[in-house]
């Protein structure tokens, strides 16, 4: 196997610009589709359905979530390791992707919110206290007002904008100030750094106090997942081709989750959350470059997978608060959220994308 690895062909092509070429919008989507199935499945009640539940037990071993950050540790890093003379440039960049939508997703809540008469005894004040923290980095605070709305929480999804944030602004800062020294030292720095959060998660996973809730909503406690996307980057061409070696193996080590998610099998990956994450991450950088032209086949550059994520809890809680909670109903939800997030993409997401070089 390692002398196959080890071809100059494959690697040279790699490192042509084969790596340009990737299925991580496709990836995006799925992993944002599994979060609604798994909030839909739940939320919905649908959960209480054999089928649905047997759907939950399986998909729950594809967390969308770590797939999203182990490609940010992957992507950003790239970002930030090719910008860290151009500071304006990247960060521009990274606000552009995040907040247009997310300030629109947010507008279009409050507005439907206020129609259904859902913010009529909430004091003006208030509002707008909640209203900054949805269109910035506070997202996860979620008042006591909207607790006996729907689900309870408004936009739970969002909790992880705060996190993709503050993860820029690290690894950008990172990035500049390891400017120059190996990658073998870098990679120490990183490991080190994931070592400490992933300490942090378990903790915070054992304890339910509040000061461990504020951790576990931030980089603190979830750096060891953008620490594999981000070790994964700086040994790209070797992590490419062993995660296209070993996609077979270790995908088929999670499905054996999803088949039988007891036993040995839970005991091995997802009682070690970091485990269960390396299997992902192998998984994830192998389907990017493996027939690595499929995403652009599919989805023509059209990247949604930020509007299904951010859209589908408002929109999900506005069917349960009127109690459409069926399956049909569910799937509409869902469509709803598809509809939505495309008229996102093509209306707020790719003309503020359009906007990098006037601003950077």
């Amino acid at each position: 196997m390692l002398q196959f690895i080890e071809k100059k062909p494959e690697r040279g092509a790699i490192q042509k610009g084969l790596t340009h070429e990737n299925n991580f919008d496709i990836l995006r989507l799925i992993a944002a589709l599994q979060v609604v199935a798994d909030h839909y499945i739940r939320h919905f009640g649908l959960i209480q359905i054999d089928s649905f539940s047997l759907l939950h037990q399986a998909i729950a071993v594809f967390p969308g979530v770590s797939v999203f950050f182990f490609i940010s540790g992957y992507l950003v890093t790239a970002s930030a390791e090719s910008n860290v003379a151009t500071p304006r440039k990247y960060f521009v960049s990274r606000a552009l992707r995040i907040f247009p939508a997310l300030w629109v997703c947010t507008g279009l809540t409050a507005i439907s919110l206020g129609v259904i008469g859902q913010l009529a005894d909430v004091p003006l004040p208030s509002l707008l206290l909640w209203l900054f923290q949805q269109v910035t980095i506070f997202q996860f605070i979620n008042p006591d007002y909207f607790r006996d709305f729907a689900t309870g929480v408004i936009n739970g999804s969002l909790w992880t904008i705060p996190v993709e944030i503050t993860f820029y602004v690290v690894v950008f800062y990172f990035s500049k100030f390891a400017f120059g020294i190996s990658r073998l030292w870098k990679t120490l720095i990183v490991v080190i750094l994931s070592a400490l959060s992933y300490a942090v998660y378990l903790y915070c996973a054992q304890r339910g106090g509040l000061m461990e809730k504020i951790l576990y909503n931030s980089i603190a406690a979830h750096f060891w997942r953008f620490g594999f996307g981000m070790i994964a980057f700086y040994f790209r061409t070797d992590a490419i081709l062993l995660s296209r070696n070993f996609l077979p193996v270790s995908l088929g080590l999670i499905l054996i989750l999803a088949i039988e998610p007891s036993g040995i099998a839970r005991a091995a990956i997802v009682d070690l959350p970091a485990l269960h994450t390396l299997l992902l991450s192998v998984v994830t950088i192998g389907c990017a470059y493996t027939l690595p032209a499929l995403s652009q086949s599919i989805l023509h550059g059209n990247d949604v997978s930020y509007g299904v994520y951010i859209y589908h809890m408002p929109i999900g809680n506005l069917f349960i608060y009127y109690h459409l909670n069926s399956v049909s109903l569910t799937l509409t939800a869902a469509a709803a959220t598809l509809a939505i997030a495309t008229l996102s993409w093509i209306l707020v997401e790719k003309p503020a994308l359009g906007l990098k070089k006037r601003f950077s």
